[in-house]
């Protein structure tokens, strides 16, 4: 879906895999896409990994259920998104950070 709208897309399996490729990709990845729960690791503990080593890496987390984060957590994030998610709804969050300069057109997307 997110190829389609001329995105490159990396992917993880779980939050330190997803730590490892923002590692090794550090600065080109534009946006990660998290998900709440992911095998090992959390979303959230995940989410505060990455922004510790990358303080200016933007972050959206996607849950299927009800979100709880903590108030910290929350407030690295740049937005949530409900599964199953719509792709009008996924292209505009996507175009929205997109537009700020510190963005480029790579995602990674751990499950």
């Amino acid at each position: 879906m997110i190829e389609l709208q001329g995105y490159t897309v990396l992917e993880a399996e779980d939050g330190p895999e997803a730590v490892r490729v923002c590692n090794a990709k550090d600065g080109e990845i534009g946006i990660v896409l998290l998900d709440q729960n992911m095998p090992g690791v959390s979303g959230e503990e995940t989410l505060i990994n990455l922004v510790d080593q990358h303080p200016n890496i933007v972050v959206v987390m996607c849950t299927s259920g009800a979100f709880t984060v903590s108030a910290k957590s929350e407030s690295l994030l740049r937005g949530v998104l409900i599964k199953p998610v719509e792709t009008q709804e996924l292209t505009e969050l996507l175009r929205s950070q997109m537009r700020k300069p510190v963005l480029h057109k790579t995602s990674l997307l751990a499950r």
